[in-house]
């Protein structure tokens, strides 16, 4: 997703790819839009508050 459409306030599905265990995994979950900074955003999945940068607003986060 291109973070200039980004809206603090909105909810956005955030799908990212890891690896546990050498296995690897996907998962989805919606986060809320709390901040936009200089480096990227900062999103809030119930009481988990992260940061993404601006490749990874492009890879994982989706309209």
């Amino acid at each position: 997703m291109d973070e200039r459409n980004l809206e603090i306030g909105k909810k956005y599905l955030h799908h990212r790819k890891l690896e546990i265990n050498g296995r690897k995994l996907e998962a989805e979950r919606w986060v809320k839009c709390i901040d936009l900074t200089p480096d990227g955003g900062t999103f809030q999945h119930e009481y988990e508050i992260f940061t993404l940068g601006h490749n990874q607003i492009k890879e994982e986060i989706l309209q």
